[in-house]
């Protein structure tokens, strides 16, 4: 807490100098921490983030509001061919929900499931299943679309076409010879990241963006191959869709960490 304070007081002091007034209601000392955080809540980019980063309280916000866009959406169902209400919804009610997608992805999954009964609530009323809408409509089930856009991110630091801020957390796989000019026998290689996270750490981390390394790694070459995150993306979701034709046991979870 010292050293927050002295931070604080640095802060200031530039901001004298240079002419600049910080909002005192907007300043508060926060320690995220899963046994002993410090702070209230706080909202960063429309976000409410706890000190144990949970993610409940964000999560429980957003279903509010998106099941009342939702609402909204199925009284006017009769108006409406399923093909139109399917685009209304992504326009509307997924787009909104997709936006805390890189804030809540860490979040456990008894915490997420309030936000994934929205879409199959709204497929349910519209008489769609899960397989037609990914065939049809590519509307994946919630809890795929947010590894599929995570691994995209991924993807992009693998391009090197990430933020610097964000490549900065992560690092190319050592250990292949192209750095000594020789080419590795396996395409997937070039593109792997270092996975640095191991069997002690806790779950939160292993649900996190550095626990779906493991299975960035583990893609097919043809996706990797992607020179683009546009391509990538409809990679996967083909992958996935030759899942779900087949049957496959859990194949919503197939990018999923397990």
């Amino acid at each position: 807490m010292e050293d927050i304070q002295k931070c604080q007081d640095a802060l200031h002091r530039w901001g004298q100098a240079n002419q600049v007034v910080f909002e005192p209601s907007k300043e508060s000392f926060h320690i995220l921490d899963r046994s002993q955080p410090v702070g209230e809540k706080f909202k960063l980019l429309s976000i409410l983030f706890d000190t144990k980063l949970t993610m409940h309280d964000a999560v429980h916000s957003f279903c509010v509001e998106a099941n009342w866009r939702l609402r909204t959406l199925l009284r006017t169902k009769r108006f409406y061919t399923t093909k139109t209400l399917v685009r209304l919804f992504k326009c509307h009610v997924l787009s909104y929900i997709e936006g805390a997608t890189p804030a809540v992805y860490h979040a456990a999954p008894s915490i997420l499931k309030e936000l994934d009964e929205i879409q199959g609530s709204f497929l349910t009323q519209v008489g769609v299943s899960e397989l037609t809408a990914l065939e049809l409509f590519n509307l994946a089930p919630l809890c795929m679309r947010r590894d599929i856009a995570m691994l995209a991110l991924l993807h992009k630091v693998s391009l090197g076409v990430a933020p610097e801020p964000i490549c900065s957390l992560f690092n190319m796989r050592a250990g292949t010879l192209d750095h000594l000019g020789f080419l590795s026998s396996f395409r997937t290689h070039c593109r792997q990241l270092s996975d640095p996270v191991a069997h002690f750490h806790a779950p939160i981390i292993k649900r996190s963006v550095f626990g779906l390394i493991r299975v960035y790694n583990r893609l097919p070459s043809h996706v990797l191959d992607a020179m683009n995150v546009s391509i990538f993306q409809r990679r996967l979701q083909k992958l996935a869709k030759d899942a779900a034709r087949a049957n496959s046991a859990q194949w919503q979870f197939m990018f999923h960490v397990s």
